[in-house]
């Protein structure tokens, strides 16, 4: 029988829906246990046989099976712009990579002077808080410099910019993105 929302509800067009609630509601549960077995199986234990914990559980398991390489396809976009006034190295700007393999990391240096000429902006790309990347310079006023490094990631790692000044230069630290050669698309259907 089709049913549409004018269908009027009697027991003979009802065709033992209460059985069949029954059975789908038991191949969901069956379902459920499936998935949890496997995922104990593959060492990621879900919180719960929840739908979300699952979920969470196959996403963190998707995530450490999936290799990426570098590309352009944007998966992370911190596109603001920070002034960084120190005087020593310290983060500016950070995203943390939710991948395995290697990323394209693409940062934006600009200087902006309030004092006097030869003061200069540094930048340098980390992982963890551990320096990986080439120290760039910029003198204030000039064409912002648009960095980019390829950088082997796992999964949770921080990908950082960190900045620092000479003098009363400002360093502006803008458009950090990390990209990836195909883009990943990952829906559950429940």
């Amino acid at each position: 029988m089709n049913w549409t929302e004018l269908t009027p509800l009697n027991p003979t067009n009802l065709n033992d829906l209460e059985a069949r609630i029954a059975a789908a509601d038991a191949a969901v549960v069956a379902g459920k246990l499936s998935v949890y077995n496997a995922l104990v199986t593959a060492g990621k234990t879900p919180t719960s046989q929840a739908f979300a914990d699952l979920v969470s559980a196959v996403n963190y398991l998707g995530n450490e099976l999936i290799t990426v390489r570098p590309g352009d396809s944007i998966i992370s976009n911190n596109a603001s712009a920070v002034n960084k006034t120190a005087a020593v190295y310290t983060v500016t700007k950070q995203s943390t990579v939710q991948a395995n393999g290697t990323v394209r990391v693409r940062y934006t240096l600009n200087g902006v002077m309030s004092g006097g000429p030869g003061d200069v902006a540094y930048a340098k790309l980390y992982k963890n808080g551990v320096p990986i990347g080439t120290e760039y310079t910029i003198l204030s006023y000039t064409t912002p410099l648009i960095v980019t490094q390829d950088v082997a990631v796992v999964s949770g790692d921080l990908i950082q910019v960190y900045a620092y000044r000479t003098g009363e230069q400002i360093a502006v630290i803008s458009n950090l993105t990390i990209g990836i050669s195909t883009p990943i698309s990952v829906t559950a259907n429940f």
